[in-house]
């Protein structure tokens, strides 16, 4: 931080130390700003053209005081922030220059993972928006790399972010056939209320006969069995025999389970799950990949596959390794979901009531409307047709309405539910 502090401080001089009497020079010039002295060979010493010692607090007060802060203690703490905002700046007015090569090697220079995140969310959002897609498609073979190095809850938080702008999109073909935009966004993003719409428009923009990555396909097929099993439409689809053995995301992992069971060709979880991952004792799971199983089973008419989740697959108490959210709180969900399967209504009730909306994370608010719908069905059996019942039921529990396509959908399924 001392280092830092000596380099604003001689840029905020326009003096560069080369000598003594750059030291010299410079002492003045603080003096005169500020109406306090930093002795020359105190600056000799910082500055490393005389034996270094160790800085007194005054003098690192004054200096902080030259650059704009009240104090050493307030350049401390402000400084970063500072640093963080003049890098954005740049790495900005580069973007805006189309200089994106020059922009990603300052993003890699930050030191904060979440805003070199952030800043390629903003930037690729607005590349998609702006429909230039050959700068769009450059920017993302450039970033990939740094994104690669991030956190694996940054990549998918890069990932869902950059997918959202999909909807604006007058046109996807240009993308959906770039390897990266694949691998980056695609991959990573399921807009669950609009299968049929953009989305779906995508999968049909592929260019036949191109080459694709094994799992890009497999993330294509999964994605087609999931619409029709929505639309109530037949499951069909060919699934590799040995997925574990590709690289696959967690999130396609789940999703692949999902289809496995979707498909009815195993008579148990346990089958299909080794189908998927192989057999041996089951790891731990991250969230992704339990919020893509966990949605199937509120789903899945089947009562027993969410109680094989509940007591065969191991839920960690405390945050997974490579994500910062914590699995304990997907637990609680499940469980209160299976007891308002069992029709154990007080304590799923119980439970429920437990959970701020506000608090919770976007993953869970899909598993969270679930719970809504098997609790209020379980609650008020015998009231409207289901479509009004829907509505009703939210008001009567006090909850936010929650109205979109695909919960729609998976409510059907859900009030044919027998405990």
């Amino acid at each position: 931080m001392i280092a830092r502090l000596l380099n604003e401080v001689v840029v905020s001089a326009g003096v560069e130390i080369r000598t003594s009497g750059d030291c010299h020079t410079l002492s003045e010039v603080i003096t005169a700003r500020t109406g306090k002295v930093v002795n020359y060979n105190t600056l000799r010493r910082m500055y490393g053209l005389a034996k270094p010692v160790k800085p007194s607090r005054g003098s690192l007060d004054i200096l902080s005081e030259f650059v704009g802060f009240d104090s050493y203690l307030h350049f401390t703490s402000g400084s970063p922030r500072l640093h963080s905002t003049r890098t954005k700046e740049e790495v900005y007015l580069r973007f805006a220059r189309g200089q994106d090569a020059e922009a990603i090697a300052l993003l890699r220079e930050m030191p904060e993972t979440t805003l070199r995140s952030d800043m390629v969310i903003q930037m690729g959002r607005e590349l998609f928006i702006s429909g230039d897609t050959a700068r769009a498609l450059s920017f993302l073979a450039l970033v990939e790399p740094l994104v690669a190095e991030l956190p694996y809850s940054e990549i998918v938080h890069v990932g869902n972010s950059m997918g959202i702008a999909r909807s604006t999109l007058a046109s996807v073909s240009g993308l959906i056939n770039d390897h990266a935009y694949q691998r980056m966004v695609h991959s990573l993003f399921v807009d669950y209320p609009h299968l049929s719409g953009y989305y779906g428009a995508e999968v049909g923009a592929l260019k036949p006969g191109r080459a694709h990555s094994p799992e890009f396909e497999l993330f294509t097929t999964c994605l087609g069995m999931l619409r029709n099993f929505l639309l109530g439409l037949p499951v069909e689809g060919e699934l590799p025999e040995a997925p574990h053995t590709l690289n696959v995301h967690p999130i396609l992992q789940g999703r692949l389970f999902a289809c496995l069971m979707m498909t009815g060709d195993h008579d148990t979880p346990q089958e299909a799950w080794n189908r998927c991952f192989g057999e041996g004792a089951l790891s731990d799971l991250n969230l992704e990949f339990a919020h893509e199983l966990f949605l199937y089973a509120a789903m899945s008419n089947d009562p027993g596959l969410v109680h094989w989740c509940l007591q065969e697959l191991p839920m960690s108490t405390k945050p997974a390794q490579r994500h910062e959210h914590s699995a304990l709180h997907t637990q609680r969900l499940l469980k209160c979901m299976a007891r308002a399967f069992r029709g154990d209504l007080s304590s799923a009730r119980m439970h429920f009531e437990k959970f701020d909306l506000d608090e919770t994370h976007i993953l869970h608010r899909d598993l969270l409307d679930m719970c809504r719908c098997v609790l209020g069905h379980r609650l008020f059996p015998k009231k409207q047709p289901w479509k009004r019942r829907y509505d009703d039921l939210a008001a009567q529990l006090g909850f936010t309405r929650f109205d979109d396509a695909f919960f729609k959908t998976a409510y059907r399924k859900i009030t044919t539910l027998h405990p």
